[in-house]
């Protein structure tokens, strides 16, 4: 019995000292550009490993994962297995660096991994300058508290290449306003230096400095495939074609640029509530004349360049036995201009109880001009309310006006004010008549949802039907380009074929409903790759296939998607 006990704890203890953590890189001396893969790995483990990221983000963003993996393998008759996660990562700046040891916890334990020493060295200029970068351009780096600066990123390219995903810069220390965010991206040939590019603007934004000092810009980060000629001298033979290509994956950046926002010079005047730029403030009343218990409208506008987003026309001390309603407030911007500038428009209902003559006094506004660097006042002109008596308005005895009294009488409206006179019917078709009305009224809502809802099934069958010629029109198009139409034609047909609720479609969702749905791996792979390749002609300066070959390698497909579904 005691070996017997032995043994196990023999083997206990050994299977707990077989398990290991360890983490790992793909390279650890890369580019700021490259795309690195960071794996934590559970050997001898029936537990997926756990682990926070968190303590490698200051230096490190994350492109895609986690990623699971699990193996096992036999070696002279002994096993061993390990699960693990994988994340693709980028280096936000050059330099030396550490990825820190991290807790990993699997199932009930709790692991620390070694740290990984890094080297990130600048990446290759001669790739970035001369093939593929982009661009911030920045209207100004100094600017005044609040003054709005301009920043557009560009992409150059002088490559075949796809945009995977964009991170967005996330600007602390502004108030942020987008000016442009492409729906599709478009190129077009340009020069630089030079040089000629394709080139596409994927953002413009205006942002205000809410503080002084020296304020950051973050990067913008861009995921990308990039189609490079492999090393293989075989596929450098020109016969060979674009055969020996190969995709690579990479990050671009912008540079990491400083906004030196300046105070505003002299000593800040009273009553300035933070606007910065070129403004002018109006006031109008109509009408000027009117008579006691009737409404006049007053209308404040507040027009300019700069911040007027944040701004707010400052409130009024009206005269007394003037009825104020709450105002209402309106902002509009002037669409497609780089500048921010717009219109603030605030309404007020006044209306005067008592007769004689009222002064609404002027509203003032100080501002910052940052064009001229100078304080500026703009102000709305004093307007005067003549108000003359009602001959309409008999006093009643409670001391409501004939007006008030009215409104007071419109709160209960009665239908008649007479005794009403029942009188006997000795009809029986009457009485017939109401009872089959009141059935009808009963069952028609049922009857119209029932006719509804079949006119609806039969639509989606209809459509089901022709899918496959709905499709071939959409394939056949002259106008737009073939990466477009061909996308539509394939998107289109499986939503109308497959009933499909969502319009929201993209090659990864169809690689799920497809492999539902179809058996052969094959033609679901087809599926996916030329979708991926519709994609990449879309957002790519150019495509690699012709149109005949598009159109041929579509209509092939869908005839074979219509045979298995």
């Amino acid at each position: 019995m005691r070996n017997l006990i032995s043994i196990i704890l023999i083997f206990a203890f050994s299977w707990l000292n077989a398990q290991e953590v360890r983490a790992t890189v793909s390279s650890n001396n890369i580019q700021v550009s490259d795309v690195f893969t960071f794996k934590i790995e559970a050997l001898n483990s029936s537990k997926n490993p756990e682990v926070e990221l968190a303590p490698l983000l200051n230096d490190f963003s994350v492109i895609s994962g986690p990623a699971q993996q699990t193996s096992m393998q036999w070696i002279n008759g002994k096993s061993s297995s390990s699960r693990s996660l994988s994340w693709s990562l980028v280096a936000k700046k050059e330099g030396q660096f550490t990825i820190p040891s991290l807790n990993v916890t699997v199932g009930k334990d709790v692991f620390k991994t070694d740290p990984i020493n890094m080297t990130v060295s600048d990446s290759d200029r001669d790739y970035q300058t001369n093939e593929l970068f982009l661009g911030m351009d920045i209207d100004k780096t100094n600017a005044f508290v609040g003054e709005q600066i301009t920043v557009t990123y560009k992409l150059y390219t002088r490559v075949n290449m796809s945009i995977q995903n964009v991170e967005f810069p996330k600007h602390s220390g502004f108030w942020t306003e987008e000016l442009f965010v492409p729906e599709q991206v478009q190129f077009q040939d340009v020069v630089l230096e030079g040089v000629g590019y394709k080139s596409a603007t994927i953002y413009r934004i205006a942002l205000f400095p809410t503080k002084s000092g020296q304020l950051e810009l973050t990067p913008m980060l861009m995921n990308c495939n990039v189609v490079v000629k492999s090393n293989n001298n075989l596929f450098n033979d020109p016969f060979f074609g674009s055969f020996g290509n190969q995709t690579v994956p990479k990050v671009l950046r912008t540079k990491q640029t400083t906004i030196n926002v300046k105070e505003f010079p002299g000593e800040i005047p009273d009553g300035f509530s933070g606007a910065v730029g070129d403004f002018k403030i109006s006031s109008t009343i109509s009408p000027h004349d009117v008579k006691a218990n009737n409404a006049t409208t007053l209308k404040i506008e507040l027009k300019g360049t700069g911040n007027i987003e944040v701004l707010s026309i400052p409130e009024i001390q009206f005269p007394q036995n003037i009825e104020v309603f709450p105002p209402t407030i309106e902002t509009k911007k002037e669409p497609f201009r780089d500048k921010i500038s717009g219109t603030v428009t605030k309404e007020y209902i006044l209306i005067p109880r008592k007769t004689g003559r009222y002064t609404i006094p002027q509203i003032e506004i100080t501002y910052f001009n940052p064009n001229v660097r100078e304080w500026r006042r703009t102000s709305t002109s004093v307007l005067e309310i003549s108000v003359e008596p009602d001959n309409n308005v008999a006093t009643a005895g409670n001391g409501f006006t004939k007006e008030e009294v009215e409104l007071l009488g419109e709160d209960i409206r009665f239908i008649r004010t007479s005794e009403i006179k029942w009188q006997k019917s000795n009809n029986p078709y009457l009485l017939i008549g109401i009872y089959t009305l009141s059935l009808l009224l009963f069952v028609l809502p049922s009857m119209v949802f029932k006719i509804q809802e079949t006119r609806l099934s039969n639509e989606q069958l209809r459509r089901s039907k022709k899918a496959m010629r709905t499709a071939k029109k959409q394939l056949n198009k002259s106008d737009g380009d073939q990466f477009t139409n061909s996308s539509n034609a394939v998107y289109g047909y499986l939503r109308d074929k497959l009933q499909l609720s969502s319009d929201k479609l993209d090659p990864f969702k169809v690689k799920s409903i497809l492999a539902e749905r179809i058996e052969d791996t094959e033609l679901v792979s087809g599926t996916v790759e030329l979708l991926k390749i519709c994609d990449a002609g879309r957002y790519g300066p150019s495509g690699d296939v012709t149109r005949e070959k598009l159109v041929k390698r579509t209509k092939s497909l869908l005839k074979q998607l219509n045979a298995k579904l």
